[in-house]
């Protein structure tokens, strides 16, 4: 799983989405969407579990997707009754196959963990300050410890790359 960090405003989570749906749809995967579950949000109330839903938004689940730099809308089926989803992009906190688990994982940086990430080492030169842009971090222990205990998924790839958005 990559995971990729954005501020809350962020451009480029539209276009990491749509691109990780192709991805799955080019191997055969159903793409999925984990998303928080506000008040706004229009989603089948009695599928959220803890303030979340999972949304399977392969063509077959879904019926004239929408997938735009500020939402992703679509009919579905649930328990047999038709129901118009909408979930903003900036609700959601990952995308993935349904059958490896491999996608990518959202985290918001507040201003405060952009400046503590700038004091913990993550380099800027003078192409980057004041610019997003990613950068390569290393995995915490905690995401090296599950990643031993999952069992290996197509292509048994050991390492696992992490990229970071930074300002």
């Amino acid at each position: 799983m990559v995971t990729v960090t954005t501020d809350s405003g962020s451009i480029l989570k539209p276009y990491i989405l749509r691109a990780t749906y192709q991805w799955c749809l080019d191997f055969g995967f159903s793409p999925c969407i984990q998303a928080i579950v506000c008040p706004t949000t229009r989603v089948p109330r009695d599928y959220v579990e803890g303030g979340m839903i999972i949304l399977n938004i392969s063509p077959v689940a879904t019926h004239k997707l929408d997938l735009t730099n500020n939402d992703i809308s679509f009919t579905g089926r649930f328990a047999g009754s038709a129901m118009e989803i909408w979930v903003p992009v900036e609700n959601v906190l990952a995308i993935f196959s349904k059958e490896t688990g491999q996608g990518v994982t959202f985290e918001n940086l507040s201003k405060s963990d952009q400046e503590s990430g700038q004091q913990s080492g993550i380099s800027n030169n003078e192409n980057t300050i004041g610019k997003e842009h990613l950068v390569m971090i290393e995995p915490s222990k905690e995401s090296k410890k599950v990643l031993k205990k999952r069992k290996p998924t197509v292509g048994n790839k050991k390492n696992t790359t992490f990229l970071k958005r930074v300002k």
